[in-house]
């Protein structure tokens, strides 16, 4: 399974849950949609074969504050 494919489920979950107010559910979309942007190729990776280093090189630049202006 894909990351997108992941991802769609996710969504459809999280929109089919009447307990989930709009608010909540614009959030969680903000995110994706930032992660996405700056992890494109992440869509259309097997989820099994992203590992911790991979999330770590992808949220160095983030977390130093290199591409918050871009997301």
């Amino acid at each position: 399974m894909t990351f997108g494919e992941a991802l769609k489920i996710r969504q459809q979950n999280q929109a089919d849950d009447l307990t989930v107010k709009r608010a909540t559910r614009h959030y969680w979309n903000q995110i994706f949609i930032a992660v996405l942007k700056s992890w494109p190729e992440l869509v259309d990776r097997e989820i099994r074969r992203v590992v911790r280093t991979d999330c770590k090189q992808w949220a160095a630049p983030i977390s130093q504050g290199c591409i918050s202006d871009a997301v």
